[in-house]
Parts: C-alpha cells; sequence; structure tokens
C-alpha cells in the first residue's frame, strides 16, 4: 500500500514477522499456546457484547498462562481478527497498572 509516494510493504511484512516470532515464543515456553489462546478468545467473544484484552486476560487468567512477551496478546488478538473471529469496534484506556493506562481496542465477535 502507498499513501502520497510512501511505501508501506515493508513496515506491513516486519509487523508480521514480529507477529510470528512472538506467537512462536508462546507455543514453545507453553505448547500450542496460541491455539488453546485463540479457542478461548472465540468462546469469550460469543459470550460478551464487548470487550477488550485486559477483560479476557482477567477473565481466564487462571486458565491461560502468561506468555513470555506480552505483545502476544496483541499479536493473538491480530490473528484472531484475520481468521474472522472478532472485529475491532473502539479504544479505552487499560484498566491494567502495567499498561499506564495506554489505549486498548475494544472488540466484538464477528461470525
Amino acid at each position: 500500500m502507498t499513501q502520497m509516494g510512501l511505501d508501506f510493504t515493508a513496515g506491513e511484512s516486519l509487523k508480521e514477522s514480529g507477529i510470528s516470532a512472538v506467537l512462536a515464543s508462546a507455543d514453545a515456553a507453553n505448547f500450542n499456546w496460541t491455539d488453546y489462546a485463540l479457542s478461548l478468545l472465540e468462546y469469550f467473544a460469543k459470550s460478551v457484547r464487548q470487550f477488550s484484552s485486559d477483560e479476557f486476560r482477567a477473565h481466564f487468567v487462571n486458565q491461560l498462562p502468561e506468555p513470555p512477551h506480552p505483545n502476544a496478546f496483541g499479536a493473538l488478538f491480530n490473528r484472531a481478527a484475520k481468521a474472522g473471529i472478532i472485529r475491532h469496534v473502539g479504544y479505552i484506556k487499560s484498566v491494567r497498572a502495567s499498561a499506564h493506562r495506554r489505549v486498548v481496542g475494544v472488540w466484538q465477535v464477528a461470525v
């Protein structure tokens, strides 16, 4: 994609490489973390109207192991959106202290 002569292809490629790497790391640390987390995310999305990653993480805190890198959750939501499981509908500020009130997405089921 280009905009005003800028090429975003390289950035998109690096983004995809990063997503793959962080999910591979999560899978290496916790066998099939990505598949398990995707199944929980799909179940959760179907059971609530809208949600943030904070709410998803809090709901499954005792069932889903923390991945080695916190970016795994963003990568998970990206994969779920690309797979048509969830869709982005807005933004809110994170309630997790470690997130320093950064903006996080609001999602809902897409299927």
